[in-house]
């Protein structure tokens, strides 16, 4: 691949903090990739050697795609999450991309503003399956009104509740409101119990889980 930053772009395939599967094909303004012998090897980089359940999906993506694609070999490398975009950052920075990355949704616009990721909007817009996808989960691997990814797979969060603190505290019916749920956390609120509680983790995930909570009441974040 070449060291120049405006001639080798990355694919994102984008985790989106709402995560689904998929993958794309890298773009460069002349060719993905090394080839040999008619093969075409495309590099990948991805964080998911954490578990076993996590690596053996993402062996078995490639597999499929490489089972269908002859002229076609998917060079893998797994990073820790922990020193995953210190590495992305650096490779930003030299020009020596993987041809595919699992990036988050939230470093798309990062590595989209630096010239780093590949437009892949006509190829995005030509697969008929993108719409199988929730409307926000599309938005994620967006930036500026153009696609730089397809997103792979999703999360999502929910509210847990204790049935027997709802019952202690005579609350009979589930919350449907942010006025009722204000109003119970305060009722449920002693001092040895929190009526609601939200991670405070100083990490993407204390991020995740908190700021959904005032974007979806309509406030904004600066």
């Amino acid at each position: 691949m070449s060291p120049q930053l405006r001639s080798s772009r990355v694919v994102a395939v984008a985790l989106t903090s709402l995560l689904a599967l998929g993958v794309a094909a890298c773009g460069s303004s002349s060719s993905s990739g090394t080839s040999k012998g008619g093969v075409t090897t495309l590099t990948w980089w991805d964080y998911f050697g954490y578990s076993p359940q996590a690596d053996g999906a993402v062996k078995g993506l490639i597999s499929k795609y490489e089972a269908g694609h002859a002229n076609v070999k998917i060079q893998r490398t797994t990073i820790g999450f922990a020193d995953f975009h210190t590495k992305l950052v650096q490779a930003a920075s030299t020009g020596h991309f993987p041809d595919i990355a699992a990036i988050d949704n939230a470093d798309v616009p990062v590595f989209a503003s630096q010239g780093a990721l590949a437009d892949m909007s006509k190829y995005f817009e030509a697969w008929p399956q993108k719409d199988q996808y929730l409307p926000a989960v599309l938005q994620s691997t967006k930036y500026d009104g153009k696609d730089y990814g397809i997103p792979f797979r999703s999360n999502t969060t929910a509210l847990w509740y204790k049935q027997d603190a709802f019952a202690e505290g005579g609350i009979t019916a589930l919350r449907t409101t942010w006025d009722e749920l204000r109003d119970d956390a305060e009722k449920m609120t002693t001092r040895k119990d929190a009526g609601i509680c939200f991670s405070s983790a100083a990490t993407d995930e204390g991020t995740f889980t908190l700021l959904p909570m005032p974007l979806q009441v309509g406030g904004e974040v600066k």
